[in-house]
């Protein structure tokens, strides 16, 4: 009997579940992007693997008040324009 971390999916699940191409899925998994087993020449990927990975991946919006909205203009210019110069 298997249990959730032993579920295994395949790229072409894993990729419709992202919204993605197959390909992507497995270039994901052969640079070690999304954590997965490879079963002879295929990519199989954990259920509990996948689910870290939409996790970590998930955008959260800062909360109001929080240090990303207090910075002031003249910050803001000084963050640009170091930006710009490591272009």
């Amino acid at each position: 009997m298997q249990t959730n971390s032993e579920i295994l999916l395949s790229t072409s699940y894993v990729a419709e579940r992202l919204g993605m191409s197959t390909r992507t899925v497995a270039r994901y998994c052969r640079i070690g992007l999304l954590p997965s087993v490879l079963i002879g020449n295929q990519f199989r990927i954990r259920q509990t693997d996948l689910g870290r990975f939409i996790a970590a991946r998930t955008y959260a919006p800062p909360e109001f008040g929080s240090r990303k909205e207090e910075i002031g203009s003249d910050e803001r210019i000084r963050i640009l324009e170091l930006a710009r110069s490591n272009q």
